[in-house]
């Protein structure tokens, strides 16, 4: 069983004016990264994949939300890339403010990979976090993440090391609202049909089944 969203929480709405604000976003389509900075989800990679896509698209700004190891690395690279003024690594927020940057973003990404030793994604709750807010995502073709990311229908699956691809998912969402409202849409849908109390139901049915049935 996969695991449930929490689609009472979780819902499509209107971009935070405040927010907006506060992060100097206006007139800008912002992509976005929630999550721990740790290595397997990619944020490295990520930034590096969005250098390119500031070349062509000059009025997108980069958001990472989420704290951990690998933050001064993430620094480093931002300012190597000199692009303090188009990403921000905001730290950790309050649960009551990732919903608020979930309907900020025009696209999730989270460019997961396998690491080395063999440390990799679970399944990938927060894409269906962003999914049940309408909001099409990008994840690395790598552990659980395949089965959180229909590629192609909620949004793509890509080679989470590899930059230049991970770059071209970015720049078709930018590029095509009608298609990034497609996946969201489609996204909502697969989130809305897997949410908390469904996946309860399908679980306890399953129990039931077990228990009259045998473990066969």
């Amino acid at each position: 069983l996969q695991n449930g969203v929490d689609t009472d929480r979780f819902t499509p709405g209107a971009k935070d004016k405040d927010l907006i604000e506060r992060r100097g976003l206006s007139g800008k389509q912002v992509v976005l990264t929630l999550g721990r900075l740790v290595p397997r989800k990619g944020a490295d990679m990520a930034i590096k994949a969005m250098a390119e896509v500031l070349k062509v698209k000059p009025d997108v700004h980069y958001l990472i939300v989420g704290d951990g190891e690998l933050r001064k690395d993430l620094e480093h690279i931002i300012a190597e890339e000199r692009l303090q003024d188009r990403i921000t690594l905001v730290g950790t927020v309050s649960d009551d403010d990732l919903v608020r940057y979930f309907r900020l973003c025009d696209l999730f990404l989270m460019p997961n990979r396998t690491m080395p030793d063999g440390d990799t994604e679970g399944f990938g709750l927060v894409f269906r976090e962003a999914n049940a807010c309408a909001k099409p995502v990008i994840g690395g073709r790598a552990g659980g993440v395949v089965e959180a990311v229909i590629d192609g229908e909620s949004g793509f699956l890509v080679d989470g090391t590899n930059s230049s691809e991970i770059a071209t998912a970015v720049l078709a969402l930018l590029s095509d609202s009608a298609l990034a409202a497609e996946m969201g849409q489609a996204g909502l849908k697969l989130a809305l049909g897997n949410n908390t109390k469904t996946v309860a139901g399908r679980f306890l049915l399953a129990c039931e089944r077990t228990l009259r049935d045998g473990p066969n």
